[in-house]
Parts: C-alpha cells; structure tokens; sequence
C-alpha cells in the first residue's frame, strides 16, 4: 500500500492507483469548488478500499456482531447511519457534516430503467440508491448529512456508444463460434490449431475494423478516445462526470449548518 501513497497540491494525478499523472477523481472537483467558497488552505485526505462492506469489513462497533443472517446489501441505511454516529464519536464532532455520494452508475435508476433489467435482478439498484440516500433525510441528519444522487452525472452518451460496442463485441464472438462448430478441433494437430487461431484472430480484428466503421458515428469515436479512461462501473473513467460529482459534495457539504 505504501507504494500508492501520494501528496502534494491539489492537481490531476491522485486518480486510480496514484501511478498515472493524468488520472484523477472527485477531490478535484471538490477541491477546487471548495477553495473557491472558503478562500484558505483545504486539507483533503483522500482514501479508498475496494470490495469492502459496511455489513461486514467497515462494521461500525454500534451497530453490534455481525449476524450470517445479514446480506451485503440488508440494513445498509441502519448501518451507514450507524457508522456515521461513530465516527463523529471517536472524533467528538457530534455535528461533523457527511456527503453520502449515492452510486449512479448507470444513471438514477426508474420504472423505465428498472423494465430492461433482468427480473431476477429488478430492484436491486432502485433499492440500494434508496438505501444510501436514507441516512439524510431522517430527522438526526438533516442538517448536515447529505445524499448526492451522482447518477445525476452519468455519462449517458458515452454508455450509448460502448452499447454499440457491446453489440459489436457480441456479434464477432458468435461469428467466430459459427466458425469453429464448422471444424473439428480435435483431429487437428497442434500446427493446425495454431493456424486455425491465427485464422480466427484475423478474422476478428477485420471484421472489428469492418463493424466499427459501419456502426460507430466520426463524433461517437471522438468521444470515445476524449471522454473514456475506464469502465462503465467507474463511470467510464470520464472527467467531466468525475468533475461534476466532486463540485456536487463540495456544494452539499456548503449546506451544513
């Protein structure tokens, strides 16, 4: 972990594992927004841990043992309140403001949204937004607990044009399977496979260069190579969502009383 470690004035390049200098997150937009109302020296500390739960790794010690009863996602507004009253305990700020950035990938989620989900899955996210943002609107929080619905900000353009490549994607890989339910692989001899998957390799990347061109738009490319870094549960890595969604915590955290 220490070799992730990174400090220094607020710039782009504190984004992702610290090693990309032109890589950043929320603290910028934050930082800056921020600056801008305060006029004076911020401090940002700034921290994550992926794959990690409130139910179980960030338990709050007043929210009791964990129960195997429990799911990820059960209890997650008890819980988020829970953790909220015990920092601010440890910290003996019983007013410190919080700003809960309720996830949003893949928009806020709506009875049109919700339609196109498998109904195995169907509510899930509708729940778990609803969850999250809970904590700020009881009576104990409202003045200085607030939920940004950061689905405000998703790149919805930009989650158009990787549909396309999904659907591209999709199309060569059931292609190339046509192609080889045509060949029996097993009588082959390893020279012979190894043509056979240079053959397919081949016929891949032409029939991508082919596919490309013919569904994705001059412009769609242009916003693919400007506003893309990363994949769609990051937001596609793109800075002006990522901007957006720190101005948004700075502005709610300038409510707090």
């Amino acid at each position: 972990m220490a070799r992730r470690k990174k400090e220094g004035p607020l710039t782009v390049g504190y984004g992702g594992g610290t090693t990309n200098p032109e890589e950043f997150g929320p603290e910028l937009g934050f930082g800056v927004s921020m600056y801008e109302q305060e006029k004076e020296p911020i401090l940002i500390i700034k921290t994550s841990w992926g794959g990690k739960s409130l139910c179980v790794d960030f338990r709050s010690p007043s929210a009791g043992p964990y129960d195997f009863s429990e799911g990820p996602g059960k209890d997650y507004s008890k819980l988020l309140c829970h953790f909220i009253r015990d920092v601010r305990k440890d910290l003996n700020t019983p007013k410190m403001p919080f700003v809960i950035g309720v996830m949003g990938v893949g928009g806020i989620a709506s009875a049109e949204t919700e339609a196109k989900v498998s109904p195995r899955y169907r509510g899930i996210k509708s729940g778990f937004q609803k969850a999250m943002a809970a904590p700020a609107a009881i009576d104990e929080f409202k003045a200085n607990v607030f939920a940004v619905k950061t689905g405000e900000f998703w790149p919805t353009r930009l989650a158009e044009i990787e549909g396309k490549q999904g659907k591209i994607k999709t199309q060569i890989k059931n292609e190339v399977k046509k192609m080889e339910k045509g060949v029996d692989q097993t009588k082959m001899s390893k020279n012979e496979k190894r043509a056979f998957r240079r053959k397919t390799s081949a016929f891949s990347k032409k029939r991508q260069a082919e596919l490309v061109a013919k569904e994705l738009t001059e412009e769609d490319n242009r916003i693919l190579s400007l506003a893309k870094s990363s994949q769609g549960f990051h937001y596609f890595g793109c800075g002006k969502t990522i901007i957006q969604i720190g101005d948004a915590f700075a502005k709610a955290l300038m409510q707090s009383n």
